[in-house]
């Protein structure tokens, strides 16, 4: 089955940024920070040296990170209520040899756009695609969307991950 095909490829203040799309036609982003960087090897879960109280009017990134964050009774912030990037931080990963979402040495913190308010972007995947499982699987998750219909749901376009990727690389470039 294949697995996801990169869409966008690009260096922002000095962060390598990634834009990947994959058979279930969501997009996801990507920024990889190197082994320098203060959050190189972190994961999404882990604590900052940031207390949740300092956060302030900082806009954070969905109701589920603040849920935790609410419920957590430690007074630090983790990375995945700090960030601000569609739908939060959902990945973490890298390293040594890391082959997702591209061969590298880098840290990747990224997103996905598949929450509420997004939408599949069939057309895009159908032409990227070729393997018939996928395809497959393509048309049967269309003809449940379509039973289902959210008018005001949008496609996250391949500009649209670029853009958050570097409103991410921003607030990772605060911390260098």
């Amino acid at each position: 089955m294949e697995k996801y095909v990169v869409e966008k490829e690009f260096t922002y203040k000095q962060l390598k940024c990634v834009v990947v799309i994959g058979p279930t036609a969501y997009r996801c982003g990507y920024i990889g920070v190197g082994k320098s960087h203060p959050l190189y090897g972190k994961r999404c879960g882990d604590y900052l040296d940031i207390k949740k109280a300092d956060i302030g009017d900082r806009e954070v990134s969905g109701v589920l990170p603040l849920l935790f964050a609410f419920l957590d009774d430690d007074e630090r912030a983790k990375i995945e209520l700090y960030f601000n990037v569609h739908g939060g931080i959902t990945y973490a990963n890298g390293g040594e040899n890391s082959k997702y979402p591209i061969k590298s040495d880098l840290w990747w913190f990224g997103f996905d756009c598949a929450h509420a308010g997004d939408v599949r972007d069939y057309k895009t995947v159908k032409e990227l695609f070729s393997e018939k499982e996928t395809l497959k699987r393509i048309e049967k998750l269309e003809q449940i969307d379509k039973m289902h219909p959210i008018e005001s749901d949008s496609i996250r376009s391949v500009e649209y991950v670029a853009e958050e990727c570097k409103k991410l690389a921003d607030q990772l470039m605060e911390f260098l």
